[in-house]
């Protein structure tokens, strides 16, 4: 007499495979161990595996078991689907058993219909529903459940007692608050001046015959040659027609060279930073955005990093803080940096609290105030900030150019992105925590 094989068990091997093959392919990959054929509600356990600071792999010893449970129509284990979840009905027996497990017990589906392999961790909730019932409904979200072989966040989902501060199986993009200076000029020019402070040159020339230029001294340093230089320049300001050309190489090697040459690249951005109505606080260091003379608030709209569409945002505004009244004002600090043979900007996101958008706040309330908004800021608010100012200050495509003049340029890149051979997950209830602190952090920070 032949003996005849039925789909439900074809359709359970084809579960079981699947699993076992997203358990092969996954990074790190996952120690998965089945168990002798059973109908006690149990079908293997995983070990978990992570990557070490060598780059090898290495057992945890976390091990967490899994019923993995298969079906080919929706009229098997699922009771109710829709396009966001599908409600998987387990049996009384299964769930009291798995109760007994100290173990984590993984509920794998396999919907055969589609191939797609679903997994959540049976939680003490729906232990607890199953006393009154013969079955209990255990919902999955057709995405965050879902297992995907590219996905690799088997390990920060379903894994708690083994954390990590450094995940080297992640690969991260990591977004900075630099621009790298695409271009600009290899050589500064220096000339012997007749004065020595800015004041007394301006005082002798007409309005346009200065160039841009830094002063030390009695020196003279600018980007233009002698034959760029205005004939009023020359002749009211310069002590002689000798040049001194100083090549890049030479800045690179010297501190007070390099000092003087971000000092006049410095000038350039001044000059755009100022053409785009933002004013610098001396006191603080910082560019900010003044207050109109006939309103408390200015708004601005810019195109939204996500979006790439127009968004307004609230860049001065006046606010009451017990006896307090003030305004906000958004701010931005620059930093230069050389590193290696490259030269870097960096925006730093800060805030310029006045009492009549001019006079600056006592440094105490300043303090108070300020920490009391950075305290409830995260990366992607900050993010946010850093996009702002780059999407308001830039003119060119992907890229702030600062001066654009016959055979000079200096122009700044986009903000930089990398990618890095790791991560850092966060605990999952910390990072609910973290969200909900930071969506409560900015109903306050609302105030400000």
């Amino acid at each position: 007499m032949p003996k005849f094989v039925n789909n439900t068990h074809v359709t359970g091997e084809r579960g079981v495979l699947a699993f076992s093959t997203y358990c092969n392919k996954h990074n790190p990959y996952i120690i998965f161990r089945e168990v002798t054929k059973n109908d006690f509600g149990i079908d293997g356990e995983v070990e978990i595996v992570r990557t070490n600071e060598e780059g090898k792999k290495e057992a945890t010893g976390e091990v967490l078991k899994v019923q993995i449970k298969s079906t080919a129509s929706d009229k098997g284990y699922i009771r109710r689907e829709t396009d966001e979840e599908i409600e998987f009905q387990a049996k009384k027996e299964d769930i009291e058993y798995w109760s007994k497990y100290s173990l984590d017990v993984l509920l794998v589906l396999y919907d055969d219909r589609n191939e797609k392999l679903y997994c959540r961790k049976i939680e003490k909730v729906d232990l607890a529903k199953v006393k009154l019932k013969n079955s209990q409904p255990i919902i999955f979200n057709k995405n965050e459940n879902l297992l995907e072989v590219a996905d690799n966040k088997f390990v920060l989902k379903f894994s708690h007692k083994f954390k990590q501060r450094v995940n080297f199986d992640a690969d991260e993009l990591l977004l900075s608050n630099m621009l790298h200076f695409k271009a600009h000029p290899r050589v500064v020019y220096k000339f012997d001046s007749k004065f020595t402070t800015k004041r007394r040159i301006f005082e002798e020339l007409e309005q346009d015959e200065a160039p841009i230029f830094v002063l030390n001294s009695n020196s003279i340093l600018t980007f233009f040659d002698e034959s760029e230089l205005s004939e009023g320049f020359k002749s009211k300001i310069l002590a002689s027609d000798v040049k001194e050309t100083v090549y890049y190489n030479d800045i690179l090697e010297d501190r007070a060279l390099r000092n003087n040459y971000i000092e006049l690249i410095n000038e350039y951005v001044r000059k755009h930073l100022y053409s785009k109505r933002l004013k610098f606080n001396k006191d603080y260091k910082r560019y900010y955005f003044a207050k109109p003379s006939e309103a408390d608030s200015r708004e601005i709209s810019y195109r939204s990093r996500k979006m790439n569409r127009s968004t307004p945002r609230t860049v001065v505004n006046k606010y009451t803080y017990g006896k307090d009244t003030f305004y906000r004002h958004a701010a931005l600090g620059i930093e230069y940096h050389f590193i290696e043979d490259k030269l870097y900007f960096v925006m730093n996101p800060k805030y310029l609290f006045t009492h009549d958008g001019n006079d600056t706040l006592s440094p105490d309330k300043i303090t108070k105030y300020t920490n009391f908004l950075t305290a409830r800021e995260f990366n992607q608010q900050i993010l946010n900030t850093v996009h702002f100012f780059f999407d308001y200050l830039s003119n060119v495509e992907d890229g702030i150019s600062l001066w654009d003049y016959n055979k000079h340029k200096i122009l700044l890149s986009k903000y930089i992105s990398f990618f890095v051979k790791f991560g850092i997950p966060l605990d999952t209830r910390k990072d609910r925590g973290r969200k909900n602190e930071n969506r409560n952090g900015l109903k306050q920070a609302e105030l400000f």
